[in-house]
């Protein structure tokens, strides 16, 4: 198992870079020394008081826009658990 702190670079979007709370990584050939190379297969999100419409709103959109496979928002304060399964509706990038 390696462990990786890295931002999560949005490739096909220059601007947005986001730090998730937790990131799934099947495919260990994007592990590069400097960091995380692709869309993540998973990223979880653990929202705040100050992230709550950029982890609802923004990041849904960015993600799979970049790939990513599924997002998870958990929400402490509403005690609740959102799955985007992007892959299942079609998406995935």
């Amino acid at each position: 198992m390696t462990e990786v702190h890295a931002v999560v670079i949005l490739e096909r979007d220059d601007y947005n870079y986001f730090l998730p709370g937790l990131i799934a990584v099947c495919d260990g050939n994007k592990i590069k020394k400097n960091g995380y190379h692709g869309a993540p297969d998973l990223v979880a999100e653990v929202v705040s008081i100050s992230s709550r419409s950029l982890d609802y709103i923004r990041k849904p959109v960015k993600y799979e826009q970049a790939g990513v496979r599924e997002y998870w928002i958990v929400d402490p304060l509403r005690n609740v658990v959102m799955v985007y399964d992007f892959e299942a509706v079609g998406g995935g990038g």
